[in-house]
């Protein structure tokens, strides 16, 4: 939940439908059903707890995101799979919509007309030089505003669920009759599978909506973008 580098990475309002033939579109996630083994929790510190779930997180073969919550700050909303290291989705807050592709160590991202919005070119000049290519992540052009893609699925995963310390308090409740963690700062909360500690649902504070889930159940491994459909953003002229 670190607002400061979603709002940064100038991402989408709303949940894109789709993912532009990236292997995501119409990604079904499973319902969490969740662990009803004794937590024993009892004695961890929030600090702790949240170690635990980045770590958990880290090691999780695959990992798939989808759903949205909203602050006063602005609606994250994710539909991403990860299989591995490599993944592929949509993943937006702030004013513009990017999906995003990774594969090989490679990142790969392309925008909407919001998310070029910044660029000191007019619209007509971005769609007609950048159209519906995979920008590589990293490129730049002089005259194209920075835009701060998360180049890895450790990178992309901390900026949706770290939540801070500051203020940070652990209280276990339960989701579906399943005993979980929440990990609470006044950004939101994070809930977190009491036994495995990983997470399973990110709500923002205030939203009454069911807010992002998680799920580890295996996806498909995504492909590169054609070379053909990749583009350089130092050789725009």
């Amino acid at each position: 939940m670190n607002l400061t580098r979603l709002a940064a990475s100038a991402l989408a309002v709303t949940l894109l439908a789709g993912c532009g033939g990236t292997q995501t579109s119409g990604l079904d996630l499973p319902e969490y059903h969740g662990s009803t083994e004794t937590p024993g929790v009892a004695t961890q510190s929030p600090g702790e707890v949240l170690a635990a779930s980045k770590a958990a997180l880290a090691a999780a073969d695959s990992v798939s995101i989808m759903g949205q919550t909203s602050s006063p700050d602005g609606t994250l909303a994710a539909l991403l799979a990860f299989s591995g290291q490599d993944g592929s989705g949509t993943y937006s807050f702030g004013a513009g919509a990017f999906q995003l592709l990774m594969v090989g160590g490679r990142t790969w991202w392309k925008g909407d007309a919001q998310a070029y919005a910044g660029f000191d070119y007019d619209l007509k000049t971005v769609t007609r030089k950048i159209a519906d290519r995979w920008i590589i992540a990293g490129t730049s052009h002089p005259r194209l505003a920075r835009i701060d893609v998360a180049t890895s699925r450790e990178e992309l995963l901390d900026d949706i669920v770290d939540p801070g310390t500051d203020g940070l308090t652990a209280d276990e409740t339960t989701i579906d009759g399943a005993t979980v963690i929440g990990l609470t700062t006044a950004t939101g909360t994070l809930y977190v599978e009491a036994d495995t500690k990983l997470p399973v649902r990110l709500v923002f504070a205030g939203d009454a909506g069911d807010g992002v889930r998680f799920s580890y159940e295996p996806v498909p491994a995504p492909s590169p973008p054609p070379p053909d459909r990749m583009l350089d953003l130092s050789d725009l002229r």
